[in-house]
């Protein structure tokens, strides 16, 4: 006749009436687990802010372009360019819907209006990035502080 023999954890489950699995990790893997992570998360943290603040940067020039053609066709009507020193007050005056987006946009007439103007984003995130365009450029210049990826 065979009799089957128990390890100590067997018996220990046996007196409870119920048999227990001994699944799972230990705290030790757990904690190796998060600093790996967390040693992860600190080099691609820098790199998906530098990526995120460029993409603000892309679209800040893009408005720009817009106010710049319509600036080119509000000129175009009344022989003058239009300045404005919030985005309401250029939504109003250029007919745009320039975003409160964390860049504030703002016009400045050259002359008395009629000779050039020159338009500015600029970051209110703290990065100090400024963005210029006036009727002559193609794309917006950038200052110092702004981040572009092409």
């Amino acid at each position: 006749m065979n009799k089957k023999s128990f390890t100590p954890l067997e018996v220990s489950s046996l007196k409870r009436g119920r048999p227990k699995l001994l699944t799972g990790f230990t705290l030790l893997e757990l904690v190796l687990v998060v600093i790996i992570v967390g040693i992860l998360a600190t080099f691609a943290v820098p790199g998906y802010l530098k990526v995120k603040r460029a993409a603000e940067g892309r679209n800040a020039s893009t408005q720009l372009r817009l106010i710049q053609a319509a600036e080119k066709m509000e000129v175009l009507e009344t022989s003058l360019y239009v300045a404005c020193a919030a985005f309401a007050a250029c939504n109003i005056a250029l007919k745009l819907e320039l975003p409160d987006d964390g860049w504030t946009y703002g016009v400045a007439c050259v002359g008395d209006c009629a000779v050039d103007f020159t338009a500015t984003a600029t970051d209110t995130g703290g990065s100090g990035c400024v963005y210029t365009i006036d009727k002559t450029l193609l794309d917006p210049a950038s200052g110092a502080g702004c981040v572009f990826i092409p």
